[in-house]
Formats: structure tokens, C-alpha cells, sequence
């Protein structure tokens, strides 16, 4: 028998419903589920690194402040040689021993699927509900889809990449911290109105 799903850190603050002052137009909040894993190059590998998750995912690792998207996964860049890979539909193991099998001696792989969270924040108003704690510039002009950062969100250490012009943005936190980071959300949200949608 295989063993039982680990139960998200957020089960019993992600319940679904409308919140808020009313809007036409409500700032949605979701839990991301995916497989996660931490990739750290090693020293003068990063040619080798760089051919074998191309190979594998057809991916290509970003550079710093960025992330990278394709049908099978997304690459985001969070310290020098140091990247998480994110694939839906997938369970952590099963993508680290991927990436640990295509990496070979090239890079380190460690599961994070169950010791990160990713919170989903999509409308018109997100960039201003971030912005509220936020220490980075979030001006379209300068942080756009495709861009990442690494940076403190309410206080909490979080990795932040921008998904698409609606904007949507994820924010990759502790899972330990996360109900926090979603409690600062929904406070901060209050003000345009939100949605919770599973």
C-alpha cells in the first residue's frame, strides 16, 4: 500500500469563498500544488548542468532575476548556481530522482515539494496588494512576466516570479510560514476585494 498524501499546510486557510469589499473584478488567491525540487550546480559544471536539464526538459535554466516556463516544467533562478524546478502533475520524488538521473555529478537535487508552499495571486489589483510589503519595484516596467526575485514579502523570505500580464504572480515561501504569508494576503486584499478558488 503506498502511503497516505501529506496534507498541505494550508488546507484550513484556502477555503474557498469571496471576501472583502465587494468588486466586479476580485483579486483571486489559490494554493499551487506542484512538484518541487532545488537544483545547485557544482563548481565548473555549469555547461553540463545547463545541456542536461535542456535535454530532460527542454529547458532552459534562467539567469539571475528571471524565470523560465515550458510545457513540462518551470525553472526559477534564487542564488548564484541555484534554481527550483517545478512540474505539475507530478510527485516530488519522482521529479527529483528525474532531474537527480539527468544531472548526474553536475549538480546537487533536493526534494522541497512538501518544505515549500506556493501561493497563486492573480487580478488588476495584485501588484498593488504585494506592493504593500514588498521592498522591490513591482512597476510593470521593470518587473514583468518572466522576471523573478527573491526578497522579503510581510516579513517572510520568499521567491517571487511573475506569471503573466493579468498580473499573476506566485510567491514561494516556507511551508512552515505560509498560513502566515496567506494570512498578510488576504488582510491586504480586503481593501479591492478577493477570491479564494481551489
Amino acid at each position: 500500500m503506498s502511503a497516505p498524501e501529506p496534507i498541505s499546510q494550508l488546507s484550513a486557510h484556502m477555503q474557498p469563498g469571496r471576501f472583502g469589499a465587494d468588486s466586479t473584478a476580485p483579486i483571486q488567491l489559490s494554493e499551487r500544488r506542484t512538484a518541487i525540487a532545488q537544483v545547485t550546480g557544482r563548481k565548473r559544471q555549469d555547461a553540463q548542468l545547463r545541456a542536461a536539464i535542456h535535454g530532460a526538459f527542454g529547458l532552459d535554466l534562467p539567469r539571475p532575476g528571471s524565470s523560465a516556463i515550458n510545457d513540462s516544467a518551470t525553472g526559477i533562478w534564487i542564488a548564484p548556481e541555484t534554481w527550483l524546478i517545478l512540474r505539475d502533475g507530478a510527485q516530488g520524488g519522482d521529479l527529483t530522482r528525474e532531474l537527480a538521473t539527468a544531472c548526474g555529478d553536475a549538480a546537487s537535487v533536493v526534494d522541497q515539494t512538501w518544505g515549500k508552499s506556493i501561493i497563486r495571486i492573480s487580478g488588476a489589483r495584485a501588484r498593488d496588494v504585494l506592493a504593500k510589503g514588498c521592498r522591490i519595484d513591482l512597476h510593470p516596467r521593470v518587473f514583468g512576466p518572466g522576471k523573478s526575485a527573491v526578497t522579503p514579502i510581510a516579513h517572510i523570505h520568499t521567491v517571487l516570479t511573475q506569471i503573466d500580464t493579468v498580473p499573476t504572480f506566485d510567491l514561494i515561501v516556507p511551508s512552515t510560514l505560509a498560513r502566515d504569508v496567506v494570512a498578510w494576503l488576504r488582510l491586504s486584499a480586503a481593501e479591492f476585494g478577493y477570491e479564494v478558488v481551489a
